[in-house]
């Protein structure tokens, strides 16, 4: 039977008004609704006004996923960008994409409530009771960096009674998961406990295709280096997790929780697929750029700026990693000085890949006074990363050794949250609380190759406090039209502080004692206001307008240890002359978010159908640009994060379920959002097409002296990258019974995007993505067993696509450096895992 509720009699306004997402609902014969905490209270998801797609456990086991990346894709508007393996993914949601390895991200995780401050691409989903992806600025509720959505996973509430699972799975290219969690009394009704233990390993289903001597270049820069060919297995990766939860019932009306949680990974090197620099079909000077614009006359000023582009979709086939994986393995000795004595830098071998230890731990107090409530939160998080890598994915050895790195990071972080909440029955509620976070980040990085060759460096200190009040509103205006006024005031303060000190008495920082350190605070405002109308029990239609903040950010990559600090100070406060601007420090940016909506059910809640409809106006957006700057005297290209100008995104969100009988049932999701340039003067673009150039003179060469017009406004329009306009997903699951006992499965699901850019430049895009997994099995009520296979199409568009200078080409070759004297770009794919076939099984214990 499916769950009766009050005849849907919706009004077609209703039905036709934008509306939140759907979470969606279990895969069984009834729809039921879910409950969320998206606002911090338990509530149903049909009955919050703000765009929520939520999945349970038991969802996440019914479509297969393995880890976030699975959640996002059966999300529509919500995807990650993954670059670096798992080093960084960055969620993007509704289109506002931050740069994929810059700062923070424009939307953040949260486990149990509490902010995560790195990634969660490592976390696996065994402990996991509830996702909820929240769309919108929620930075009323959950703090910082939410300004387009928020991400939560809530963990399993340990139980009165036991209850115990066991999943194995084994599939393709080592696919290996072995997960277990219990849960149950230690004194009944007042200690309980949960316990996770789970084992993922990928073997990866890439190899490296390193030649004997081809790393370039060698002898007499180098001395004895590495030659030997490479063929080892990448993209694997091997984790461990373990969490376990006490829940103390001290009374009534009072609990304590507390949470301890471990995570160990050890990953491969991660997969590269090389884009050469003789596929660049587009503004490459000579072929595509004349030096005298034939129609004019005039000299054509890209000419002598671009370093070319691939225009277009990029082709994944037929491509192949060639890491330079030995240098790093090995280390080697730079012969900087020509013959003389001193054999130059030495640099020891380290580990290929990336090695992660992560401990987390939750202490939450809950106590009820009167029918309020008070909620007390604390949270510690410490993430140890070691990561070695070929970031340039070449055989290319360049003296610089910008591309060639071991990074050494120890990210922790505190949190407290104070909560008090009123009667939730009462016609006007409300919650009011405080916040802090503090966060410490130590990193220290060296090359294997080049001028940053040797031994590790001496640490960069980065900090963040956040200080904030919160505190919202609800009054129902009559039976059924609510208003809620929600508000937070943070400041958050950032510091950073380079080992360097300005030694050079002609400076103007001269200060040969202090080491550089840098601190700056933003403070913001960040309300909600949304109007809620329950026109029917089955209807509900609401309108919403809310700002989000993100707080600004330092550019760290300025303040490494190799760094001038006389230099740096330059890059902070901008040179005397004005020749060096401030870049050292992104400023923070903002957006308000415009929504209506409506969350329906139909027939008896056979249908439900909710569809969203939103208008973003982003403002000081952040991008990420490679600049030419001095490093050591020497001009050097460096990827740096910068305040471009401003943008729009305007979409919406549709997802229904469909209970075609009590024994199939049917989803479709579509996502569209449409986020564009209004502001945006982009140097790299000038270069590339000329817009935006000027000639003030001419060089020594005779060539002109090309410099940029930060005026002119040359990307309005452009598409923002790395989220793709349309998306959709859509299943069908059939559930059957043989007895009473054991039943039958068969359960398909689709996804699909459109192309994306991958930079404000709108040059290159990646391909149209289609994801195709099918599923059967038995269920049984002591057991469950699946076959499966994933994408079924075996499509490989990649997930992402970096693109960088490349400094040395295969064997120096590289013909657009002849032309200009600049390197080319040059481009890598992160692929997709292909086919994937596998079994999997599920074991019950308990209740």
């Amino acid at each position: 039977m499916l769950k009766k509720k009050s005849p849907a009699v919706a009004p077609l306004f209703a039905a036709l008004t934008a509306s939140s997402i759907l979470g969606s609902p279990a895969w069984s014969q009834s729809l039921e609704e879910m409950t969320v905490t998206a606002r911090k209270t338990e509530e149903s998801l049909q009955d919050v006004p703000i765009s929520i797609t939520a999945f349970s456990a038991d969802e996440l086991l019914e479509i297969g996923a393995y880890n976030n990346d699975d959640v996002a894709r059966m999300t529509v508007n919500f995807n990650t960008v993954s670059q670096i393996g798992r080093r960084l993914d960055r969620p993007v949601i509704r289109g506002m994409a931050a740069p994929s390895i810059f700062g923070e991200p424009n939307a953040s995780y949260f486990v149990d409530g509490a902010y995560v401050s790195g990634t969660i691409s490592a976390a696996t989903l065994g402990p996991v009771q509830r996702v909820e992806i929240l769309r919108g600025p929620q930075s009323a509720q959950f703090g910082r960096a939410t300004f387009s959505g928020a991400v939560n996973y809530v963990t399993r509430r340990p139980t009165n009674d036991f209850t115990s699972e066991v999943l194995v799975r084994a599939g393709d290219n080592e696919t290996r998961q072995v997960s277990a969690w219990a849960s149950g009394p230690i004194v009944r009704d007042k200690l309980m406990y949960f316990g996770s233990l789970s084992w993922d390993k990928y073997g990866g289903e890439w190899n490296n295709n390193l030649q004997p001597n081809t790393a370039t270049p060698g002898e007499p820069t180098f001395v004895n280096p590495p030659q030997q060919g490479d063929t080892r297995d990448l993209g694997g990766t091997d984790t461990r997790q373990a969490v376990g939860k006490l829940l103390w019932t001290i009374n009534d009306s009072a609990d304590l929780t507390f949470k301890l949680g471990y995570l160990k990974g050890d990953d491969k090197h991660y997969p590269q697929l090389i884009v050469e620099t003789d596929e660049l079909n587009c503004f490459v000077p000579g072929e595509d750029i004349s030096r005298i614009n034939p129609d004019t006359g005039e000299l054509n000023l890209n000419y002598f700026t671009s370093a070319g582009q691939y225009c277009g979709v990029i082709d994944w086939e037929n491509r192949e990693n060639r890491l330079n994986l030995p240098d790093i393995e090995e280390g080697m000795t730079a012969n900087l000085y020509q013959g003389g004595a001193n054999p130059g830098y030495q640099s020891t071998g380290d580990k290929v890949g990336l090695q992660r230890e992560q401990w987390n731990t939750l202490l939450e107090y809950s106590q009820d006074f009167n029918d309020w409530n008070m909620t007390a939160r604390g949270a510690w998080n410490k993430d140890q990363l070691n990561t070695a890598y070929d970031l340039d994915g070449t055989e290319a050895r360049p003296l610089l050794g910008l591309f060639n790195l071991y990074e050494d990071q120890l990210r922790e972080d505190t949190s407290f949250e104070l909560r008090f909440a009123s009667p939730v029955e009462n016609r006007f509620r409300g919650s009011f609380g405080v916040y802090y976070y503090d966060f410490e980040e130590t990193a220290k990085q060296k090359s294997h190759v080049g001028l940053e060759q040797g031994n590790i460096s001496r640490p960069t200190f980065s900090t963040t406090e956040n200080v904030a009040a919160f505190g919202s509103i609800d009054y129902d205006l009559t039976e059924k039209l609510t208003f809620t006024a929600e508000v937070r005031y943070a400041e958050d303060t950032k510091a950073i502080q380079s080992p360097n000190v300005c030694d050079d008495p002609d400076s103007s920082y001269f200060d040969p004692d202090t080491p550089i350190r840098h601190e700056e605070t933003t403070e913001a405002w960040t309300p909600r206001f949304t109007f809620n109308y329950a026109a029917t029990d089955a209807a509900m239609v609401y309108m919403q307008v809310a700002k989000g903040n993100k707080p600004g950010a330092f550019n760290r990559a300025i303040y490494s240890d190799y760094r001038d600090g006389c230099q740096i100070q330059e890059f902070y406060n901008g040179s005397p002359d004005g020749s060096v601007p401030p870049i050292a420090f992104v400023d923070e940016e903002n957006a308000w978010t415009w929504e209506v909506g409506t969350k329906t059910s139909w027939f008896n809640n056979r249908i439900i159908a909710n569809l969203a409809v939103f208008y973003i106006d982003w403002k000081n957006l952040t991008a990420f640009e490679t600049r030419n700057i001095i490093i050591n005297g020497l001009p050097a290209p460096q990827s740096l994060g910068l305040n471009a100008g401003n943008a729009e995104v305007k979409g919406l969100e549709l997802e229904t379920t469909f209970a075609i009988t009590d024994k199939l049932i049917a989803t479709f999701g579509y996502g569209y959002n449409n986020g564009r340039y209004t502001e945006y003067a982009s140097k790299s673009y000038a270069d590339t097409t000329g817009i935006g150039l000027v000639q003030t003179g001419v060089l020594p060469n005779g060539n002109p002296r090309v410099e940029w017009d930060s005026s002119v406004n040359n990307l309005e329009g452009a598409q923002i990258p790395n989220s793709p306009k349309h998306n959709f997903v859509t299943s069908l699951a059939y559930n059957d019974q043989f007895t009473a006992d054991l039943g039958w499965f068969a359960r398909t699901d689709f996804a699909f995007d459109s192309k994306k850019y991958t930079s404000g430049t709108n040059f290159e895009q990646i391909g149209q993505r289609k994801s195709w997994n099918g599923r059967i099995g038995l269920d049984h009520n002591a057991w469950r067993l699946a076959l499966y296979v994933n994408n079924i199409l075996d499509e490989q568009t990649p997930s992402a696509i970096i693109g960088f200078p490349r400094l040395l080409e295969r064997n120096n070759a590289g013909a657009p450096n002849a032309r200009t004297g600049l390197p080319p770009n040059g481009y890598l794919l992160t692929p997709t895992p292909g086919r994937r076939a596998g079994v999997e099984a599920v074991f019950r214990f308990g209740n």
